[in-house]
């Protein structure tokens, strides 16, 4: 088993051809400054246009998702099995991207998100699927069984895209962010990292789509890259600024662990086990039968025998 903590890394925008200054003001108190031996401060970049900045953004992601699938279409071995979901998740709902069909929490919950799984040749044809992009925050998961050795293999790709560590206002609410869901994936960060004793507190994760698809993750059953995209001078958002950048901190704390076998959780359907139960049983019974009936059969064709050989010594 390998174990090692979660790799976090943090992409800012400093672009300054593409970045422009929105509102002049003194950026003595912006976060990403740095000393100078001078000792003047000097800013690394200016605060970027709302239509400029999210595109650059919006690019930079797309881009890096890009590099993944040429990656796994040059890495992926022949006759490869390759199927996949793409779903958009709010606090509200889900929707199946690939259907274009709303789905509810609860029956994604209920039902788990491989329910819709969906065959594809290569993982460039996802990527055709996926590049057209998205305003919500989604999930990407791409299974991968060899043909060989029918051993499965997943990639997650999760976007939280603009989760608020603060309660969202009329203007931070603009657009579709997550709020609720997002506090109960730092919640369970923060009862993973603690060094006090929590094993006696319960956590219902399994309530909150985001928080049962990250739970794995966030409890390191599982390798996690954190990648995260910040304005370089965040006027307006210098608070969530600092609390992205400390939530990110305490991810990089969390253990992951490397198994050589995937843990296939399932849920236990206690019918579908007795009936299991009961059709063993009469498996083994008609085994029974058959050996007894077999040995029945061998006793008459010794009997059989010895009457032929004793006919023959008498008719000698």
């Amino acid at each position: 088993m390998n174990v090692s903590n979660v790799k976090a890394f943090v992409w800012t925008l400093p672009n300054p051809e593409l970045l422009s200054e929105r509102d002049e003001h003194d950026h003595s108190n912006c976060i990403f400054t740095k000393q100078l031996d001078n000792d003047e401060a000097e800013i690394i970049t200016k605060t970027f246009d709302n239509r400029r900045g999210d595109f650059y953004a919006y690019q930079k992601r797309m881009e890096e998702k890009k590099r993944i699938f040429e990656e796994l279409e040059k890495e992926i071995k022949p006759n490869t099995s390759i199927e996949y979901i793409y779903f958009c998740v709010t606090d509200r709902d889900c929707y199946d991207m690939r259907k274009e069909v709303s789905r509810s929490n609860k029956s994604v919950i209920e039902r788990g998100i491989d329910t819709w799984m969906k065959k594809t040749n290569t993982p460039m044809d996802i990527w055709k699927d996926i590049s057209g992009g998205t305003q919500l925050p989604h999930v990407l998961k791409i299974k991968l069984t060899d043909a060989l050795t029918k051993r499965p293999g997943y990639l997650y790709i999760f976007d939280l895209l603009h989760p608020r560590f603060l309660s969202p206002t009329l203007e931070t609410k603009r657009g579709s962010v997550i709020y609720s869901s997002f506090q109960a994936i730092r919640h369970l960060v923060d009862l993973v990292i603690s060094t006090n004793n929590t094993y006696d507190i319960h956590t219902a994760y399994n309530n909150e789509v985001w928080s049962s698809l990250l739970v794995p993750f966030l409890c390191g059953f599982g390798k996690l890259l954190v990648l995260g995209y910040l304005n370089e001078c965040p006027k307006k958002h210098k608070v969530e600024t600092l609390m992205a950048l400390d939530f990110i901190a305490k991810m990089r704390c969390i253990k992951s662990k490397s198994l050589p076998n995937n843990a296939i959780l399932k849920v236990f359907d206690t019918e579908t086990i007795a009936d299991n139960e009961r059709k063993y049983k009469e498996s083994q019974v008609t085994i029974q039968e058959m050996k007894t009936y077999v040995d029945e059969i061998l006793v008459e064709k010794s009997a059989r025998e010895t009457y032929i050989e004793q006919s023959w010594s008498v008719n000698q």
